[in-house]
C-alpha cells in the first residue's frame, strides 16, 4: 500500500471531489489528533539547561500491532485481504482469488490508527511509567525521570534531562522497534535547527515584550539582575521550510506556465479588496481547475512555522471552489512574497528557568476585513516569555462567522476562541 495524501473540494456540482477531480471516499479514522503545538512544547522543554531532545521513526509502524488491539469485546470484525500476485506463497498457485485473514494493522484499514494508538498508549502508561497529558492524546510525561514524550503516528520526539532521555528511549525500544533516536532535525517536512543566539540579540528582541509580559515585576522594581542567567550564548531552534517553499514557488510555476522572472519584488503580500475590480470576481480565475494543488501546499508551511502567509493563504483556500481572476491577482503576489522572502524563518530560544518564563497569549482582530461579506478575522498567537526567552508555540488566523458591529464585539469574540481553543488547553500542560 502506498501512503496518499488527499486534499478534498467541493466542485461546481456540489461534489466532494479530491485535487485530480475524482470523487472523494473517506474512511471512518479512529485515531485521536496531534496538534503541532505539542510538539512545539517539546522542542521548548528540550531547550532547558540540562535537557537534550531526540526523535525517532518506528519503522512500519501499523504492522508492529495486532489488528483490534485494544478493541477486543468491543470491535467483532474480521478483515479479509487479497494480495497481489507476486505476493502469492507457492501453495496458492491454481487458485482463483485467494484471499487471507488480516493479522496485523495494515495502512488504510479504518482501525489501523486506533490499533496502533492503543498499542504505544498502552506502552507509553502501563510498561514506561508515563501518564497522558489531560486533554493531549499524543503527548506523555513521565513524573520521575521528567521527560516529556511526543508520537505522532511514527514519529517520537522525547525531550528532558540527558540521562532520563536515554533511559526511557531503552524502555521504548524495549517493546517497540524504533530507529536509533537522533537529535531534533526533519521532523513533519520542516527542518528543525539548533542554534545559539547572543543575551544581546536576545534584549533587543524582547525591548518592548518584558515590559507586558512582566509588568508586575517590572512596577515592583525587580532586578533583572537577579533572574537573568550570565551567557555568552542561549540555545534555539530555527524551523525552517525554505525547500519547502521553493518547491511551492516551482509548483506554481508549473501550473501557470510563467517563467521566474514573472516574480517581482515585493514589500508585502497583501492584496486589499479595495484594490481589486469588483467585476474581477465574476470572471472564472485562470488556476481555477488547479488552484488546490498550490494553495494546500503553501497552507501547510504557514500552519507549520510560515505564519506571516496564514492570512492571505486562509482567505485564498475559501476561493478554492469559486476561484477567479482576482484569485490569481492575489495568489500571485504572495508567490511574489514566497520567493523574496525565503530567510524569514521561526525561532524561538529559552533562556531561564522555568519559574522564570510565562505563557503569553497575544490576540487581535481586524473589523470587516472581508468587504464582500464585512466579517471580521481573529488573530492569535501564544509564546513563551521570559527576560531571555521566546518560544513561539501557536498562532492562528481564523475568519469570524459572524458580522459584528464594533471592535470592540470583534476583539470580545477573538479573545474567547483563542482562549477557548488555545491558551486553556496549554495552560493545562505547561
Amino acid at each position: 500500500l502506498r501512503r496518499q495524501r488527499q486534499m478534498c473540494i467541493r466542485d461546481r456540482g456540489n461534489n466532494v471531489v479530491d485535487e485530480t477531480g475524482t470523487l472523494a471516499v473517506f474512511a471512518e479514522l479512529g485515531s485521536s489528533a496531534s496538534l503541532a503545538s505539542g510538539s512545539r512544547v517539546v522542542d521548548a522543554f528540550a531547550l532547558m539547561e540540562g535537557h537534550k531532545g531526540e526523535q525517532s521513526d518506528a519503522p512500519k509502524a501499523y504492522t508492529q500491532c495486532p489488528m483490534l488491539s485494544g478493541l477486543e469485546g468491543h470491535v467483532e470484525q474480521t478483515t479479509w485481504v487479497s494480495l497481489e500476485r507476486d505476493q502469492w506463497p507457492p501453495e496458492w498457485e491454481g487458485m482463483y482469488d485467494p484471499v487471507c485473514h488480516l493479522k496485523r494493522a495494515l495502512y488504510g484499514h479504518p482501525l489501523a490508527g486506533t490499533c496502533w494508538e492503543n498499542v504505544y498508549t498502552d506502552i507509553a502508561v502501563n510498561k514506561c511509567g508515563c501518564i497522558p497529558v489531560l486533554g493531549w492524546e499524543c503527548l506523555f510525561y513521565h513524573v520521575q525521570k521528567r521527560v516529556l514524550l511526543s508520537i505522532y503516528v511514527d514519529d517520537f520526539k522525547l525531550a528532558g534531562p540527558e540521562k532520563s532521555v536515554d533511559l526511557m528511549w531503552g524502555e521504548l525500544r524495549k517493546s517497540l522497534t524504533l530507529d536509533d533516536p537522533t537529535p531534533f532535525g526533519r521532523y513533519l517536512g520542516c527542518n528543525q535547527n539548533e542554534i545559539q543566539i547572543s543575551p544581546e540579540k536576545s534584549k533587543e528582541y524582547l525591548e518592548h515584550i518584558i515590559p507586558i509580559a512582566f509588568k508586575d515585576r517590572v512596577e515592583g522594581g525587580t532586578k533583572w539582575s537577579d533572574i537573568i542567567k550570565s551567557s555568552t550564548s542561549i540555545r534555539a531552534i530555527e524551523y525552517d521550510m525554505r525547500e519547502f517553499m521553493c518547491a511551492c514557488r516551482d509548483t506554481y510555476l508549473e501550473l501557470t506556465g510563467k517563467p521566474a522572472s514573472s516574480l517581482k519584488q515585493v514589500p508585502c503580500f497583501g492584496v486589499g479588496d479595495h484594490q481589486l475590480k469588483p467585476e474581477n470576481y465574476e470572471i472564472t480565475g485562470e488556476l481555477s481547475g488547479n488552484a488546490s494543488k498550490i494553495i494546500m501546499k503553501i497552507l501547510y508551511g504557514a500552519r507549520t512555522c510560515k505564519w506571516d502567509l496564514q492570512q492571505s493563504c486562509n482567505s485564498l483556500a475559501r476561493e478554492v471552489s469559486k476561484w477567479n481572476n482576482n484569485c490569481d491577482i492575489r495568489l500571485h503576489k504572495l508567490m511574489c512574497w514566497i520567493k523574496c522572502s525565503p530567510e524569514l524563518c521561526l525561532q524561538g530560544w529559552i533562556g531561564d528557568s522555568v519559574q522564570n518564563i510565562r505563557m503569553v497569549l497575544y490576540v487581535d482582530a481586524d473589523v470587516a476585513s472581508d468587504l464582500r461579506t464585512s466579517k471580521s478575522t481573529s488573530g492569535a498567537y501564544v509564546a513563551l516569555v521570559g527576560p531571555q526567552t521566546f518560544y513561539p508555540i501557536v498562532s492562528l488566523c481564523k475568519r469570524q462567522g459572524c458580522v459584528s458591529h464594533s471592535s470592540t464585539e470583534v476583539e470580545i469574540i477573538a479573545l474567547e476562541h483563542a482562549m477557548r481553543n488555545e491558551a486553556f488547553p496549554l495552560v493545562a500542560l505547561w
